[in-house]
């Protein structure tokens, strides 16, 4: 019920249960290794990025948008992955 009330943007009936303490703290927990691994991706030398199977790229680090020829980031995530691979015959025909 607390929980609503504060959804809501009403009182609270009382103090928070303990139910809604160990959300609280799992989520600022949560949030806080989100921000670690931000940081650590963001400020890695090497290149890193991630891409979905159809390609989209959905994080990318500066590092990889400079090894990749792309002005930043976001330049590198507006592309698709499978753009970024060279195509060869052997490729085309199956590796043997």
């Amino acid at each position: 019920m607390q929980a609503i009330c504060r959804t809501l943007g009403l009182a609270p009936a009382g103090p928070p249960t303990r139910g809604e303490e160990a959300h609280a703290r799992t989520a600022a927990a949560l949030r806080a290794s989100e921000e670690r691994y931000s940081s650590l991706v963001s400020n890695l030398p090497v290149g890193v990025y991630r891409s979905m199977p159809d390609g989209r790229i959905i994080e990318a680090n500066d590092s990889a948008a400079e090894l990749l020829g792309f002005e930043n980031a976001a330049a590198l995530q507006a592309v698709n992955a499978s753009d970024l691979y060279v195509r060869t015959q052997r490729a085309h025909r199956g590796a043997r």
